[in-house]
């Protein structure tokens, strides 16, 4: 086992294993847990991430309709926003720089 100098974070850490043997540990992980790896998916598992994924896009549906209906309040308000902008610059082509028109 190596020891770092501490002169990086990744050294900091403590000993570190020699590469040749993180290696050799790693080839008899795999061969261990390849017939895992490799087995199908149970179908009680794949049953829950299908009501994940149902939940998901519901989920994503309603923001959907929340961030719809702030960009509708927003873009609504951009007539008095820019009726305040030009009450601050006193000029309308000013106003314009701060403001913007709705798109058509």
């Amino acid at each position: 086992m190596q020891t770092g100098t501490g002169n990086y974070p990744s050294e900091r850490t403590g000993p570190q294993v020699d590469s040749r043997i993180q290696h050799e540990i790693g080839k008899h992980l795999s061969a261990h847990y390849d017939d895992i790896v490799n087995e199908p998916v149970p179908d009680k598992f794949m049953q829950l991430l299908e009501k994940r994924a149902i939940r998901d896009a519901k989920d994503i549906g309603a923001a959907n309709g929340r961030f719809k209906a702030l960009r509708d309040d927003l873009l609504a308000s951009i007539p008095n926003l820019r009726a305040f902008a030009v009450s601050l610059t006193g000029s309308s082509e000013r106003a314009d720089d701060v403001s913007c028109r709705r798109p058509s």
